[in-house]
C-alpha cells in the first residue's frame, strides 16, 4: 500500500494528489475537549516542574502561563491559552492570523470534507481505529 504521513494535510493534497492520483486519508481523533485538558494539565506540570527551580514565574514565563497554577479548567477554557479550532483550522488551512474568526459555514465544510475524504478513528478506542484502517484499505488481506 502506498502511505504518506503529514500533519500539513493541504499542502500534501496540494503535490500528491490530482484528478489521476486519489487518497483517502485516515484520521485518528481525539475529542478536542479532551485534547485541551491534557494540555491543561501537561501545562500545569511543566509549571510545576520549573516553578520550583525559578525557572518560570509570572514575569517571564514565555507564554505568559505563570499563572496556570491557580487556574482552574473553566478559567483556562477561557484564557488565551487555549488553542482555537486547531483542527478546523488544519483542515481548511484557515491560520488565525489571516482568518481570526470562523464560521459556522467553516464547520460545516470541515465536517463534509472529512466525510467524504477520511476514515475516521478514535483515539479512545486506536485498536479498534487500527482494524477498521487495515479492513479498509485492506492492509489485513481482506478488504471493505
Amino acid at each position: 500500500a502506498d502511505v504518506v504521513f503529514s500533519p500539513h494535510l493541504n499542502q500534501i493534497a496540494e503535490k500528491l494528489l490530482d484528478g489521476q492520483h486519489k487518497g483517502r486519508m485516515f484520521v485518528l481523533m481525539i475529542h478536542p475537549c479532551v485534547r485541551e485538558f491534557k494540555r491543561f494539565r501537561h501545562r500545569r506540570k511543566m509549571e510545576l516542574l520549573h516553578h520550583g527551580k525559578g525557572l518560570i514565574t509570572n514575569e517571564n514565563s514565555e507564554e505568559g502561563n505563570g499563572d496556570i497554577l491557580s487556574m482552574s479548567y473553566t478559567a483556562y477554557s477561557k484564557s488565551h491559552l487555549v488553542e482555537d479550532n486547531w483542527m478546523m483550522r488544519t483542515i481548511l488551512d484557515k491560520p488565525r492570523e489571516s482568518y481570526p474568526e470562523l464560521t459556522s459555514e467553516d464547520m460545516h465544510a470541515a465536517k463534509e470534507l472529512l466525510r467524504i475524504k477520511a476514515i475516521i478513528g478514535l483515539y479512545d478506542d486506536i485498536l479498534g481505529a487500527i482494524r477498521h484502517y487495515s479492513r479498509y484499505f485492506g492492509w489485513d488481506g481482506r478488504r471493505i
